[in-house]
This record gives C-alpha cells, sequence and structure tokens, in this order.
C-alpha cells in the first residue's frame, strides 16, 4: 500500500553539504564494473555471503583488518556505488559544486583514529584487487584520478534520508518479548534504480573492546544508517535540518554517531549516556536518532528515545534533546497535524524535530503527514490489545512507504530477531521484496 501524499522533495538524501561554488556541467560515462554474484565468498577474517539482493559482510579483528576485508571483497561494488550512485546525486542536487569543494569539506569532520584506520584499510583491500585501470573514476565537476581516501570518506559523510520509525514496549507489548522497533529507509532513486543495486549489511566483531553490531545500509559505508549491537540496543537515523551548526569544524559524522551509540551502549546503559555522548561532538547537520536500549532495569519511560541532535550547542539542552514517550502527551499540534497522543508505551520518529523546535510541520510537509498516519495506524493497534505483531508493524509502515523506501526492517530487540526488506527492484518498495529472517546469535557466531 501506498502512501497518500509524494514526498516534496523526494526523499531527501545528499551526500555533502552545500559550499559556494562554481563548475561546468560535467556528465558521468563510466562503466559499470563486474560485481559478485550469489555465493560465498572468504578472505582471512571475513565472509560474504550474497543471496539475490542481499550481500551480508561478516567481519572480525581491528579496525584496520576489517576496513581491508572489505575493501578486499567488494572493491568493485564499492567503487560503482561512488560512481553510479553518489556521484548522481551530487551532480542532481549540486551541479554547480566543484570536487575540490566535496574534498576540503572532509578535513572539517573529526575522523576518529579507529574509523579513520578501517577507512585506510578499505582504501588498501580494494587496491589489493580491483585492476589500476578500473581504480580510475570519474567525479562530477572534478577530474578524473585514481581512487583515493577523501572519496571514501565522501562515501562515508552521507547527509538526509527521508524516514519513518516507531517502537512499542511495556508490558503489553508480547510480540518480541516486550519490545518492537521498525522503520522504513527512505531516499533519492535514480532513474536506472541504481541504488537498489547496493544493499549491504555488516556484521562488526571489533577486537578494541567495543560491542559488536549489526548494520543494514549502503556498500562503502561504514557507519549505521539501521543498526542493532550484540546486546540488543537498537537505533535508527533519521534526517532534520534545523538549527544551523554553531562550531566549525570537529564534526562527528552523522553516521559514526549512530554507530559509536551501537559500540558503546551496554545492557546496564540507557539515555542519559547516549545523550552525553552526543553532546560531546559537534555535528553539522539535524538529526534525529532513535533508540531502544536493552536494559529492562530502566524505568519504563527510559527504556527508548529519540535524540534531537544537532551541532547548535547553545541550545538549553546542549548539542542533544533527548523525547521520551511521556513527551507524546504535550507534542505540539498545528491546523494540520494533530501530533499529540496520551500513549506512554511507543514513539514514533520522523524527519522534523517535536521538542528541539516547536511549531508543528504546515499541510504541505511530508514528514506531518508520515507521522500521523504512523500514530493512527500504531496507536490503533496498541490500543486493541496492547501490542503491535510483527503484520501490524509491516501494514503501518506500509502506510508510508513508496519505491523509494529503499530498506525497511523489523527489530525485536529483546530476543534478538532482525526481519530485513531490501528494495532490490524497480518500481517496488522494500515491504514488497523478499523478507530475510536472522537472530543476533546466528550473526555473531560464525
Amino acid at each position: 500500500m501506498k502512501k497518500s501524499g509524494i514526498l516534496s522533495l523526494l526523499a531527501v538524501f545528499t551526500v555533502i553539504f552545500f559550499i559556494a561554488g562554481c563548475a561546468i556541467f560535467v556528465p558521468i560515462n563510466v562503466q559499470l564494473l563486474p560485481m559478485k554474484g550469489n555465493g560465498t565468498y572468504t578472505y582471512s577474517n571475513a565472509q560474504l555471503t550474497i543471496d539475490g539482493g542481499m550481500r551480508m559482510l561478516k567481519m572480525q579483528g581491528s579496525h584496520y583488518e576489517m576496513g581491508y576485508a572489505y575493501g578486499y571483497l567488494l572493491g568493485n561494488e564499492i567503487i560503482n556505488t561512488l560512481q553510479h550512485y553518489v556521484y548522481w546525486v551530487l551532480l542532481l542536487k549540486y551541479p554547480l559544486q566543484t570536487y575540490d569543494d566535496v574534498y576540503s569539506f572532509q578535513a572539517k569532520f573529526d575522523w576518529d583514529p579507529g574509523y579513520s584506520n578501517e577507512m585506510v584499510g578499505m582504501l588498501e583491500g580494494i587496491y589489493a584487487t580491483v585492476p589500476e585501470s578500473n581504480l580510475m573514476i570519474s567525479p562530477p565537476n572534478g577530474e578524473v584520478h585514481k581512487l583515493g581516501l577523501k572519496d571514501l570518506m565522501v562515501i562515508n559523510t552521507i547527509g538526509d534520508w527521508t524516514c519513518s520509525s516507531f517502537a512499542a514496549w511495556g508490558p503489553g507489548q508480547t510480540t518480541g518479548n516486550g519490545m518492537l522497533l521498525a522503520r522504513n529507509f527512505d531516499y533519492l532513486v535514480d532513474s536506472s534504480s541504481m541504488c537498489k543495486m547496493f544493499h549491504m549489511v555488516t556484521v562488526c566483531k571489533p577486537n578494541d573492546g567495543s560491542y559488536s553490531w549489526v548494520g543494514v545500509g549502503v556498500c562503502g559505508v561504514l557507519g549505521a544508517m539501521t543498526g542493532m549491537n550484540q546486546y540488543g540496543v537498537a537505533g535508527v537515523l533519521h534526517n532534520t535540518d534545523f538549527f544551523p551548526t554553531t562550531d566549525d569544524y570537529g564534526y562527528m559524522g552523522r553516521l559514526f554517531a549512530l554507530r559509536k551509540i551501537l559500540e558503546l551502549t551496554g545492557p546496564a546503559q540507557g539515555p542519559s549516556d547516549v545523550e552525553t555522548l552526543l553532546d560531546g561532538y559537534p555535528a553539522y547537520y539535524g538529526n534525529n536518532i532513535f533508540v531502544c536500549f536493552s536494559n529492562t532495569s530502566l524505568p519504563l519511560n527510559d527504556q527508548a528515545a529519540v535524540f534531537e541532535y544537532d551541532g547548535d550547542s547553545t541550545q538549553p539542552s546542549g548539542r542533544a534533546t533527548v523525547r521520551y514517550a511521556s513527551d507524546n502527551a504535550t507534542l505540539p499540534n498545528n491546523a494540520y497535524f494533530i501530533q499529540s497522543f496520551n500513549l506512554t508505551n511507543c514513539m514514533i520518529n520522523v524527519n522534523h524535530y517535536l521538542k528541539r523546535k516547536t511549531s508543528a510541520p504546515g499541510y504541505t510537509d511530508d514528514s506531518g503527514e508520515r507521522y500521523v498516519l504512523i500514530q493512527h495506524y500504531m496507536t490503533n493497534a496498541i490500543l486493541n490489545d496492547g501490542n503491535v505483531t510483527e503484520s501490524e508493524a509491516k501494514n503501518i509502515l506500509m502506510y508510508v512507504d513508496d519505491y523509494f523506501t529503499l530498506h525497511s526492517v523489523i527489530f525485536e530487540p529483546r530476543i534478538g530477531k532482525l526481519i530485513i526488506y531490501l528494495n532490490d527492484t524497480p518500481n517496488k518498495t522494500a515491504w514488497e521484496c523478499k523478507e530475510y529472517n536472522y537472530t543476533l546469535t546466528d550473526l555473531f557466531n560464525w
């Protein structure tokens, strides 16, 4: 079932952020490199399994070792993602931007040493397996050059997604033993649906003491868009664009913000720990980061939270404002959308702030439309019997999906269950494609 409105800007997906520039429009016309077909491929500390649209890479070891294995096993696929999708978005969104501007902006990010080593490993893994002639890339408004580290940084500073998610938990939530989190991941789809070829599920077991985690995203991305760690702490990342940053540099890429949450949040932690983490890092753009916690000893109100997060450190709450289920009843309304509701065992997350910016979106705002659709169907399910089932969760998000919903998930963190849909077919939604079922035990024990 399709949602009633079309996204006002489709699904806004920005790989970099606007810097004034002037250049000549340069079309991309390069050949798609051959990609691996169905099967299992191994390299040292890693195993890649491909099953139709599902590309799953399991890795363990140091950051450098994991990055090297990623690049070694998926070098062509990473280059294709950059050349045939990321660059297409740059041309579409910023046709006057020079690639030098894109490059220079990467210096404004504070690249965590571990993640930097992972990226270096990825590049060297690509170099080890991809022929020299195939390493030459043709960026928009830039010179043909050999793939380098900053090109991988461009993939990993991906910007905007128009997404929808919700969670239900508490004594009445029997599905998932007390918690269910569901999300659609939406962004811009090119006319050839190239982006639907580059799905990636990564399973990371770092040896630096951080927690293992699984993420659903895009080939070449080392951060997290949708993920869950070994303890069942689950998180999803949504774009917002209110409140410009108060910092000029030192930004943490939003994908790595969620990855850090997954790697550092254990079974004894809660919202205050994540808030402290986020308050310590400047952000360039706005985010809504939805986290479900595995700590069942937390008060019911603290077992899930949305972190409305950006780089405006002058806000009374700092860079991150925590929204709890207890805030549902006082959320702002306007003439078009009644956003408040009186349930305290569920939350909705879309693409506008509700506490950090308390003006509700107008009638043309697609984020507001998706919010109230989820609100209607989710609250009906909960009021009926206190529980949102897997099939009900799927139906709820089908009301707000479209052909640019690239992946959809249902996570049941308390039992370590993941249901994943990857949109690998033109003119279809993720929910219309194959369903993949996993458990954390299966994913981490290999």
